[in-house]
């Protein structure tokens, strides 16, 4: 909202964990929201505001929003289903398996993994955000005990191959700067803290890519324009990169919504850039007016 607030009229309206809407700290129906918005600024990075959930009510009550589709926010909110276009279409993502612990044994599964799968690995939920869930399996306990943490938040486990490296963002903010899919500074995350979730977040610190790296930013400008078009995305994204020495660089994920807070690659970005908050909002509002 603070970004948002210098450009357009805005009514900033929380919704908690279990879907409950209040504004001005009173709970209100959905509709009555939508009833009165000319246009909702989604800025819900994770569940509910990229699974498509939000979206079949927006729909429902014929409320306009500022993003991506429904379908395709879902598509990019799943880390196996965006994975598994990422390989389709040539984009470079790390080896990975998927795991199901509704049908598979955590024990039995786990010791077919941890003889077939290179690790160290990371374990994910399938779907989720912000670093929630997610631990790193150097040993068969690792493996076990990080399956179990995954598995409170998602049913479908994703287990990633850990590829050492820089991790870098990338941004999209379509029709910007005279281009269709403009693409944001890629800026270097520096994480104050080995385990990554958002509790951590503030002490990440943030550069961007050195004057002299133009071979990679444009590699990486170029991989995400392909991911976000692909995907059939819409008005933003951010995408997330792990940069090796040895192997090149490789897409982790896009996310539909990136997080827009003051402490965020994607602000952090938009600032470098030279795009201001209030220019920022107005370019959002032309956005969705088309």
């Amino acid at each position: 909202q603070k970004i948002l607030s210098d450009a357009v009229d805005t009514t900033l309206v929380h919704i908690d964990a279990d879907e409950n809407f209040s504004k001005h700290d009173k709970r209100v129906s959905p509709f009555s929201v939508f009833g009165i918005t000319d246009c909702l600024i989604n800025t819900i990075h994770g569940a509910f505001g990229e699974d498509n959930r939000l979206h079949q009510l927006l729909n429902a009550a014929h409320t306009p929003y500022i993003g991506s589709s429904g379908l395709s926010s879902a598509i990019t909110y799943s880390k196996p289903a965006s994975k598994q276009m990422f390989k389709a279409n040539n984009i470079k993502t790390p080896r990975w398996r998927v795991f199901d612990s509704r049908t598979d044994s955590i024990k039995t599964s786990a010791r077919k993994l941890f003889r077939s799968f290179p690790f160290p690995a990371i374990i994910k939920p399938a779907c989720g955000g912000a670093g929630i869930g997610v631990t790193k399996a150097e040993t068969f306990q690792d493996l076990l005990e990080g399956l179990a943490v995954a598995a409170d938040i998602d049913n479908t486990i994703l287990i990633e191959e850990y590829i050492p490296g820089r991790l870098i963002s990338c941004g999209v903010l379509e029709h910007a700067r005279k281009e269709q899919t403009y693409t944001l500074p890629p800026i270097h995350i520096r994480r104050g803290s080995q385990t990554y979730n958002y509790r951590h977040a503030t002490r990440d610190r943030f550069t961007p890519l050195g004057t002299k790296e133009t071979n990679l930013r444009d590699q990486i400008t170029a991989m995400t324009k392909k991911a976000h078009e692909m995907l059939g995305l819409s008005h933003f994204s951010r995408a997330d990169f792990i940069v090796s020495k040895e192997r090149g660089v490789y897409l982790l994920e896009m996310n539909a919504i990136p997080h827009m807070g003051t402490h965020s690659p994607y602000t952090f970005a938009l600032n470098f850039a030279g795009i201001k908050p209030n220019e920022f909002g107005k370019h959002l509002m032309r956005l969705a007016a088309e």
